[in-house]
């Protein structure tokens, strides 16, 4: 009997000590500013997905895409209200799958967050973003994203390392930030 206590105490135990850990987020592990390549993916792939969500007018896909703040703080519907006006302009964003884009600023963490801010120099509208992302699950995901356009405009001389098979090697700073996503 006193055997079967203790096996019962101790299964208590490790089912409370499970129950425990369960509710307790870790403390999201600290990402480094990804690498060129990586950077680049997450820049086109998001203003990508914006694309394909105004396309088809659904944007389930682009908030599932997000972090869980991202989530609960977007229904798909009010992200199309958010997008409407892109989707309006009709927006073709399939350049910037070969277009690398020009940074205004190095991308950042600031309080555990990605900010990359940029445009895609296409024409004869470029495409100016502003990211936010957040780590999650060991990825950066998505926190925050405008997207918009605006009349194509040359950019400065400095630039920022930011390797494309496909390209330079480089992306070009400009001085100006784009309105799309305050800091």
């Amino acid at each position: 009997m006193m055997r079967r206590t203790r096996i019962a105490i101790a299964v208590a135990a490790l089912l409370l000590a499970t129950a425990v850990r369960a509710d307790t987020k870790p403390e999201a592990a600290a990402l480094p500013i990804p690498q060129p390549d990586a950077l680049l993916m997450l820049i086109r792939t998001s203003v990508i997905a914006v694309g394909q969500a105004n396309a088809a007018g659904n944007y389930e896909v682009l908030r599932a895409l997000g972090s869980t703040r991202f989530r609960e703080l977007n229904s798909g519907d009010a992200l199309a209200k958010t997008f409407g006006p892109v989707r309006e302009l009709r927006l073709d964003v399939s350049p910037v799958a070969v277009t690398t884009p020009v940074l205004t600023d190095p991308p950042t963490i600031t309080e555990g967050k990605l900010r990359v801010y940029g445009a895609f120099p296409t024409t004869p509208v470029e495409i100016p973003f502003g990211m936010l992302f957040e780590a999650e699950d060991g990825l950066w995901k998505l926190n925050a994203i405008s997207v918009g356009a605006r009349p194509a405009a040359k950019v400065a001389e400095a630039t920022i390392p930011l390797s494309d098979s496909r390209a330079s090697g480089k992306v070009t700073v400009k001085s100006a930030k784009p309105d799309t996503l305050k800091k």
